[in-house]
This record gives structure tokens, C-alpha cells and sequence, in this order.
């Protein structure tokens, strides 16, 4: 444990089990054995995560504190360990954004986001300024339908109320379609990778090889050159840009769908309606 001089944490998201995750430690952990290099590739699994407990502000947040405890671990663990680099999917992206905010003692070099559930307001220039973070790269995909419909209404409404908020309920936002506003910067230590084709994987789709070279390489030797693969389109996807720009039209329809579910289940079974109803929207909503 003594000879790790560095950590590197790899988190799945929502509507995933995380099986990429092992490739992409097996792989960094070559890659930095073949330098003579000892690093702690941190992988842990939370589960699948299905968008109801994802939308709720304390089961987010459930997530977010276990992180922190396996970090505090890990640095106990690998007392020699002088950075830590980040790669992070989907929920993943949250978790890391989330515990900055929340715990000061939490320092990241290197972050690769995708999927990201982030809002793009999010602050990093200021952490960077402050010397908690050092580079930012986000992947910003064509479709992620994930991104642009569920969390994108948060930060919609974030929007409406003259707010950009970082903690709280309204703490989610769609980075993964629309990419960090902090990406404007001079510095040009926040990158938007603008557009990668595809949905809310095609980020961390690392049986391709060279998006999963890329990803290696910029985390281990902080060269981000090698990013061509997530830039396959000059443009995001019309349809998917016009429904996220209403995404509350949809969360309406969804409102309206279980509304004329709940009175035909009613309809149909007087007595067991409001179990059989409450059964199909649990199940429904988990598998999202």
C-alpha cells in the first residue's frame, strides 16, 4: 500500500451496473505498471441506480457520503498517494460535483465527465482557482435523452427562478448535452468535447478503442490530445435540442400518462386499483 503514489476513482451512473469500470482499471493499471508506476484504481459499485431514487435530493446524497467515506478510507489506505484523478458517468459525474461543494478537504486533478448530470453553471473555474481541481474534460453527447429530459428540467426551473444553485434539489443539470458554460474560459482548463455522437453512454463506450485509449491517456499522463473520438459532429441533434429546450413538456406528458393510467386501473379494479396502480408506477418509474 505504501508504494501507491496515486488514486484514480472510476464511478458508474444511473441505469448502469458499471461493468465498464473494470475495463477501464485493468487498463490503467497496465498502463501505469508498464511506467513503474504503483496506482490505486478505485472502482467501487453502488448498484443500478433507476431515475426515481435519482431524482430525489437525499438518495443522491446517500451515494455522495459513501463516496466520501471509501475516499477518506483510501487515503489511509495509501498514506503516499499524492493525487487523485477522476472518471466519472452519469451519476457519477454528481457524485464528484457534489462532494466538492460539500467537503472542502476533497482535492481532484484531473476530471473526465460523461453523461454528465451536472448543471452547466457548475463553478469550476473557481475551484480551479482555488487549486482543488486542474483540468475538466466533458463529453457532450448528440442524444443523451437521459441528460436532456430529466435533469435538464432542473436546471430549467433553476433558470426560471434567477438561481444557479449547487447544493439542494435543484443541484442537477444537463452538462452532458449542453456542456459546462465555464468551458468559455480562457484558461482552457475546463473542456467541452463538442459533440460526441450518440446517447447517454457513448462516453464511457470503452469497447471502442480508441475512446477508451483516450480516456486512459489523458487521466494518467494529463494528455487530453488524444480526444478525436468524441468529436465526431459538428452539431447537436435537432430533435433531441427542441425536446430539451421544453423538457417540461415532457415531464407534463409523463404527469398526464400516469394520470390516465391511475383512472383505468381505477376503473378496472375498485378495490385493489390504488395497490395495482401504486405497483405499476414504482415499477415503471424503476425502470427508467
Amino acid at each position: 500500500y505504501r508504494n501507491v503514489t496515486r488514486l484514480v476513482y472510476v464511478m458508474h451512473g444511473i441505469r448502469d451496473y458499471g461493468y465498464w469500470t473494470d475495463v477501464v482499471r485493468r487498463r490503467i493499471e497496465e498502463l501505469c505498471t508498464t511506467r513503474g508506476e504503483r496506482a490505486a484504481v478505485i472502482n467501487h459499485k453502488y448498484g443500478y441506480f433507476p431515475m426515481l431514487p435519482f431524482i430525489i435530493y437525499g438518495d443522491r446524497q446517500a451515494n455522495v457520503r459513501r463516496f466520501m467515506d471509501d475516499y477518506t478510507e483510501s487515503l489511509s489506505n495509501y498514506p503516499n498517494a499524492k493525487t487523485m484523478d477522476f472518471i466519472g458517468h452519469s451519476n457519477g459525474t454528481y457524485i464528484l460535483a457534489s462532494a466538492l461543494v460539500h467537503y472542502r478537504t476533497l482535492n481532484v486533478r484531473r476530471v473526465f465527465f460523461a453523461g454528465s448530470v451536472v448543471p452547466k453553471h457548475y463553478p469550476w473555474i473557481d475551484l480551479i482557482r482555488k487549486g482543488r481541481v486542474q483540468k475538466v474534460v466533458n463529453v457532450v453527447a448528440t442524444r443523451d435523452w437521459v441528460v436532456a429530459l430529466f435533469p435538464k428540467l432542473f436546471e430549467q426551473i433553476a433558470d426560471w427562478m434567477g438561481r444557479r444553485p449547487v447544493s439542494g434539489w435543484l443541484d442537477i443539470g444537463a452538462a452532458g448535452f449542453r456542456g459546462f458554460l465555464d468551458a468559455g474560459d480562457a484558461s482552457g482548463t475546463v473542456t467541452n468535447l463538442n459533440f460526441a455522437t450518440g446517447t447517454h453512454s457513448t462516453g464511457v463506450e470503452v469497447s471502442n478503442p480508441a475512446k477508451l485509449q483516450a480516456i486512459v491517456t489523458y487521466v494518467v499522463d494529463g494528455d487530453d490530445s488524444q480526444m478525436i473520438p468524441f468529436k465526431t459532429s459538428d452539431t447537436q441533434d435537432k430533435v433531441f435540442d427542441t425536446l430539451s429546450n421544453a423538457s417540461y413538456l415532457v415531464w407534463l406528458g409523463l404527469l398526464g400518462f400516469f394520470s390516465m393510467l391511475g383512472w383505468l386501473v381505477m376503473s378496472t379494479w375498485a378495490g385493489p386499483g390504488l395497490a395495482v396502480y401504486a405497483a405499476l408506477v414504482f415499477a415503471l418509474l424503476h425502470s427508467i
